[in-house]
């Protein structure tokens, strides 16, 4: 079983799994004395991230959140968006009723 370590308590603990990506796989990685962290090049090659790419690094209560602003933006939309919510069953009940409307 996957684990991460939570930035917090310094704790390891189980990674959730169904946050875990199908090709995800595990590096170890150090910070330099300069604060500097090199990411793997399986990993910068699978995200399609260059050199001199801007990232966005933001921490979350799960841990950080990484990638380009793009990315880390859909990713955290994607986390608070809710299927099924009342907002999403309004706006399709005004859409078929507007497209209802607009055939008679």
């Amino acid at each position: 079983m996957p684990f991460h370590q939570d930035l917090r308590t310094g704790n390891l603990g189980p990674v959730n799994p169904t946050a875990v990506s199908p090709r995800q796989s595990h590096y170890r990685v150090r910070i330099s004395t300069n604060g500097r962290l090199v990411l793997p090049q399986p990993v910068r090659r699978a995200k399609g991230w260059r050199d001199r790419d801007e990232l966005l690094l933001i921490e979350t209560a799960d841990g950080v959140l990484i990638g380009k602003p793009a990315e880390v933006l859909h990713a955290i939309q994607a986390r608070f968006h809710e299927p099924d919510s009342v907002t999403d069953e309004l706006i399709a009940e005004r859409r078929a009723q507007a497209a209802k409307d607009a055939t008679e």
